[in-house]
């Protein structure tokens, strides 16, 4: 329905916001009419691949993207309700964090095995941020021994965290 033709006929500076289907848009045509400033910018919701993976229009300064959450349906946030409530009782019943942003999912063996890990890098962190004049801008850190990949990343991770929160802020 919008592409090249029918973005022609727009007036120029048009805003597009897309939450229905994907396919109602050709991405690469609203993806050229936004880079030549005939389409002020769009916010999109949908894609025509899902997950997208070679979207033009991601990236873009003036899009805005974000996930499609098709819970719109009793049951569907019934099943999102479910799925949150066994997360938060997995986290308080074995420490156990899934689906966080940008750390990779543990099982509650690989938790286990991490945690020793997790609470020298707090304790690392917080002493940096209390004993620094200013904030860190790196930090480097060596691990020796059988250490899991996932102990390393959360680390330098929860490292990093701790030393860019100002003492003042802390419990």
């Amino acid at each position: 329905m919008i592409n090249a033709a029918t973005i022609a006929k727009m007036k120029k500076g048009v805003r597009i916001v897309n939450a229905a289907r994907g396919e109602l848009i050709n991405e690469a045509d609203l993806a050229a009419a936004i880079k030549s400033g005939h389409v002020a910018g769009a916010a999109l919701d949908v894609f025509a691949e899902e997950p997208p993976k070679n979207c033009p229009l991601i990236g873009l300064p003036n899009v805005i993207t974000t996930p499609h959450v098709a819970g719109s349906t009793a049951e569907a946030q019934e099943e999102l309700g479910t799925q949150v409530a066994v997360q938060v009782r997995d986290y308080l019943v074995e420490g156990v964090i899934r689906n966080a942003v940008n750390l990779p999912a543990l099982s509650p063996e690989q938790y286990r095995r991490v945690r020793p890990y997790l609470a020298l890098a707090e304790r690392l962190g917080s002493l940096v941020s209390q004993a620094a004049a200013t904030r860190p801008r790196a930090s480097a850190s060596v691990m020796r021994g059988k250490s899991p990949k996932s102990a390393r990343i959360f680390c330098a991770a929860l490292f990093l965290l701790e030393c860019s929160t100002p003492f003042s802020m802390k419990k």
